[in-house]
């Protein structure tokens, strides 16, 4: 049997390691951080087993005491207020009084906000609202994240002598929101589209510069409606300055005319200054911020393909 690490005050445990608690084997798949105004800093691991999520949470308060808190996450779709709405029709502002969770009444204690980072750097604001049972033992959290989503979330407090840890078959970690899957990233998903839809099209027969625009047009759809669900206000801003910029492309070539070369840096300037900032959730990466510009750049490039064909017609 696997040696077993025991837990103290100053323990930290590594991702890839085994979480032992109450007979059930958790894989620690990744860890952040998260920081709020108070001064409590809080280290998370992510914990996975058998389909399951959770995640195991090593709090210190001001003055430097530590507490542990294993709490797994539940579907959102099964907590409801008291009168038998779900959580997520109601569409709540501010923190119902009390909600209920497997027919347990759980009251409004706190919120809290504050800034949660990952081992990355990438970092998210987030807003928690605390409910506790009536005895107090038991914990129900709604995670409010800046990207617009919700997640819920029921555990308790727990000391070290009740889990353990054992060395495990290390992984790479899993960040929240970044699922480990061919398309988890719309850019990547449009780069996977752009190859494969030129082919179709080439191979049925379609001439070289029709095959390209078609590609250009298919990997902007697909990047763009896998980005409108995590920034959508910045995804619908970012398509309407491309279909701007297509428009006024076709009367003024991008790259022929000064009209249109001025366009052509204007608009992802305009879409960082106006939209990006304001509306895209953070953190503001590079990647992010590369999304955001994404449909007005593809339009682009699909207006200068356009222009070329024209010029050529005309040439003939």
């Amino acid at each position: 049997m696997p040696e077993q690490t025991p837990v103290s005050s100053d323990s930290s445990p590594r991702v890839g390691m085994i979480l032992v608690h109450e007979g059930m084997d958790w894989t620690l798949a990744g860890r952040s951080t998260y920081k709020n105004p108070d001064a409590w800093q809080i280290t998370e691991w992510e914990c996975e087993a058998g389909g399951r999520s959770g995640s195991l949470l090593k709090e210190i308060d001001p003055s430097g005491r530590i507490t542990w808190f294993f709490t797994t996450e539940i579907p959102a779709s099964a907590v409801r207020l008291p009168d038998g709405k779900g959580l997520i029709q109601a569409k709540a502002a501010s923190p119902p009084e009390a909600l209920v969770y497997e027919g347990e009444t759980y009251r409004y204690a706190e919120t809290t906000e504050g800034t949660h980072e990952d081992d990355s750097g990438e970092s998210q604001r987030k807003t928690t609202w605390d409910y506790w049972d009536a005895r107090h033992q038991f914990n129900l959290a709604i995670e409010l994240w800046a990207d617009g989503s919700l997640e819920c979330y029921r555990g308790q407090y727990i000391l070290p002598g009740q889990f353990t840890f054992r060395q495990g078959r290390s992984r790479p970690a899993a960040r929240r929101g970044t699922p480990l899957r061919l398309g988890g990233h719309p850019l990547r998903l449009a780069l996977v589209v752009l190859p494969f839809a030129y082919l179709v099209s080439f191979f049925t027969n379609h001439p070289i510069d029709v095959s390209l625009t078609f590609a250009l047009a298919a990997a902007l759809t697909a990047g763009w409606l896998s980005a409108l669900r995590h920034a959508p206000l910045a995804a619908l801003a970012a398509l309407l300055a491309g279909a701007v910029a297509a428009a006024v492309f076709w009367r003024f070539p991008p790259l022929t005319t000064w009209p249109g070369a001025a366009l052509f840096f204007a608009t992802p300037l305009a879409v960082r200054l106006l939209v990006y900032f304001r509306f895209a959730p953070g953190p503001h990466t590079p990647d992010q911020f590369a999304l955001a510009l994404g449909p007005a750049g593809i339009a682009g490039l699909i207006a200068w393909v356009v222009s070329g064909l024209l010029l050529s017609r005309e040439a003939k």
